[in-house]
C-alpha cells in the first residue's frame, strides 16, 4: 500500500433474508481490504460473490451486519437521505451547479 490508508474495510460480513427457505443467505464473510490514497482496485468475481453489496456499503447505501468501513479514518455510514441534501457532497453526474431550476429543470433543459 503506497501512502495513508484512503478506505479501509474490516471484517465486513453482510447477510440477507431468503424468505422462500426462511434462512439467511451469507452474501459476504469477514472481508477485510486497504486501499492507499493514489492506488487503483478492482473487485472481480462470479455473479452473486457480493462485489454489488461491497460496493453498496462502501458508498453507505447498504448496512452491513459486523465489522467496520472508514475512508479517509471517517467511518461509513447508511445512506440519509436529508444528510446527504445538506451536505456538500455531490454525485459526479452532477459536478456542476444546477442552478435555480433545480434538477428537473436542468434535465430538461
Amino acid at each position: 500500500m503506497n501512502g495513508p490508508t484512503k478506505l479501509h474495510i474490516d471484517r465486513v460480513s453482510k447477510r440477507y433474508w431468503f424468505e422462500r427457505e426462511a434462512r439467511e443467505i451469507p452474501a459476504l464473510v469477514d472481508i477485510s481490504l486497504s486501499v492507499g490514497d493514489g492506488e487503483f482496485v478492482a473487485v472481480v468475481g462470479p455473479s452473486g460473490c457480493g462485489k454489488t453489496s461491497l460496493m453498496n456499503i462502501v458508498a453507505g447505501l447498504l448496512n452491513h451486519d459486523e465489522g467496520t468501513v472508514t475512508i479517509d479514518g471517517k467511518k461509513v455510514t447508511v445512506f440519509d437521505g436529508l444528510s446527504w441534501k445538506t451536505s456538500n457532497i455531490q454525485h459526479p453526474m452532477f459536478q456542476t451547479p444546477l442552478g435555480d431550476g433545480g434538477l428537473e429543470v436542468n434535465v430538461e433543459s
